[in-house]
Order: C-alpha cells, then sequence, then structure tokens
C-alpha cells in the first residue's frame, strides 16, 4: 500500500472500508479536541499494517490531551519512524521529557517547534470546552454541544465570582446566535439555559439573543417578549437583578410601542448598549 499521507483520502476511493470510516472518525475527533468513545472503540479492530502508524497516532494524541504519559509512552513506540505519522513522535518526545527531566533531541524543524508552542500554550479549562463546544456546532454533534454548552454556563455562573453570571449570559447569547446562523432554533435549547442559569436569567439570555437577529427575522418579537414576560416573572437572578429587569421593561415598553419599520432604523442606536453582550 501506498504511505497515507493524509488519512482523510481514504475515503477519496470508490469503497472506503469499514476501518478507513473508522480512522477517518476517529482522527477527526482527537484533533479537534472532540470526545467520539464510538470512534476509538472502532480503532480496535485495525490491523492493516499501514493504518496502524495512524490507529497508534490517534491514540497518542488523545493520551496527550488526557495528560496520559503513559499511554502516549506506548502509542509512540508502535510508531515507525520512517511512516508519515512518525515525523511527530518528537513532539510527544518533549512533551514526554518535561516531566521525566530526560533529554530528547527533539523538535527538528520551526514547524514542529510552532506546533509544540500552540500546544503548550497556557489556556484556561473552560476555553478549551468552550473550543470543543464551537467545533462540535461546525460539526452537528448537538448532544456533545450541550455536554460542553451546560458545563460552561454553569461553572461561569456559579464558579467565576461576581463577572461569573454577566459572562454566562454573555457566553450564552453568542453560542444561541450561532446556532441560529447554523440553522437551529434558540428556542430548543431554552430548558438547559433554565436548568444552569435558572428561569430569570435563562429566559433574559434567550431574550437578549433573540433580539440580536431580530433584523433577520422581524416577527421574532412576540418570542422576545414572551422571554422577557419569564424572566421578569421569576424571582430575581444573580444576572437578572432589579436594575436589569426596569431595563428589560423598557425593552418590552418599546418593542410593543415602535412599529417594527421603525425599529429596523433605529435599532442600532437604541439598544447599542445591548451589544456588549
Amino acid at each position: 500500500m501506498k504511505p497515507i499521507v493524509d488519512p482523510y483520502t481514504l475515503l477519496e476511493q470508490p469503497n472506503p472500508l469499514p476501518e478507513h470510516w473508522a480512522m477517518v472518525d476517529a482522527f477527526d475527533a482527537v484533533t479537534n479536541g472532540m470526545d467520539n468513545p464510538e470512534a476509538l472503540k472502532r480503532l480496535e479492530h485495525i490491523t492493516d499494517s499501514e493504518l496502524l502508524n495512524w490507529k497508534w497516532l490517534v491514540i497518542a494524541i488523545k493520551a496527550l490531551y488526557d495528560g496520559n504519559k503513559v499511554t502516549v509512552q506506548e502509542a509512540i513506540q508502535h510508531i515507525a519512524d520512517d511512516s508519515p505519522p512518525g515525523i511527530l513522535k518528537p513532539l510527544f518526545e518533549t512533551w514526554l521529557s518535561e516531566s521525566t527531566g530526560r533529554s530528547y533531541q527533539a523538535l527538528p524543524n520551526a514547524a514542529l517547534d510552532k506546533l509544540y508552542s500552540h500546544l503548550r500554550r497556557p489556556q484556561h479549562p473552560l476555553a478549551i470546552r468552550a473550543d470543543q463546544a464551537a467545533e462540535a456546532i461546525r460539526q452537528g454533534v448537538v448532544y456533545l454541544f450541550e455536554q460542553h454548552f451546560e458545563k460552561i454556563l454553569y461553572e461561569m455562573h456559579h464558579h467565576l465570582g461576581a463577572d461569573g453570571p454577566a459572562l454566562a449570559v454573555r457566553y450564552g447569547i453568542d453560542s444561541l446566535c450561532t446556532l441560529y446562523d447554523e440553522g437551529y432554533r434558540m428556542e430548543d435549547f431554552l430548558s438547559l439555559l433554565i436548568s444552569t442559569l435558572g428561569q430569570a436569567d435563562g429566559c433574559c439570555c434567550l431574550a437578549l439573543a433573540l433580539l440580536k437577529k431580530e433584523d433577520n427575522e422581524p416577527l421574532v418579537r412576540a418570542r422576545i417578549i414572551q422571554a422577557i414576560d419569564a424572566s421578569l416573572a421569576a424571582t430575581d437572578g444573580k444576572f437578572v437583578t432589579p436594575t436589569m429587569k426596569n431595563a428589560l421593561r423598557s425593552i418590552r415598553a418599546r418593542l410593543n410601542a415602535e412599529p417594527a419599520s421603525n425599529r429596523q432604523i433605529k435599532k442600532t442606536a437604541q439598544l447599542v448598549q445591548l451589544e456588549l453582550f
């Protein structure tokens, strides 16, 4: 078999084999920081000599993200030096050397050095999870997005101090708008918002996200008002304080009083403070 330089070319063949799909699915998952246990499980059935190098590369990448040094060490031992994945072995060896103190002749070129620097750049765990959630949206894996989204919102809302609730609502609005752009209904995620943020903050988050998209869908006004009413009817939240409730009442009054044709012209100037979210 001709050496495989890009695993995605496996699917360009007339009749890709099941192990080809398993390899690509698993490779796609680990390189995007996503968890796909089913795809990784299917790797166990791969025995083709050429695919084995890629199989162990996938295992090494997953173990590196998990911080599993033993598995990384085992995996790179199975990767042939002269195989396409073999060029990445110095990267894993350098990572291992950080804790063992062993001296490796690693990172022989600038490309690997740049990749390693990017890999080791300090990043907040929530930022990593947010990247994974965004990738899940792009891949259309809604259940995985919901898992990350729920954990991010909860951590921000409950454990990031005084600024946490505002950050959670801001992140929620941004994610809902991204979902909308990908063709999803924002309201389908309301129960998740309420379970993590509470009714006041969750419904407020939905209302502000819908408000940002009103130019694209003027008939959304009734849905915004409904979400605002639900937020106002709830007890105060961490973000929806009495002051914020007054702001929501002002937005509601303006939505009820102003003709849609006028709002399209004046929306940016009148609601500029909401663009902070």
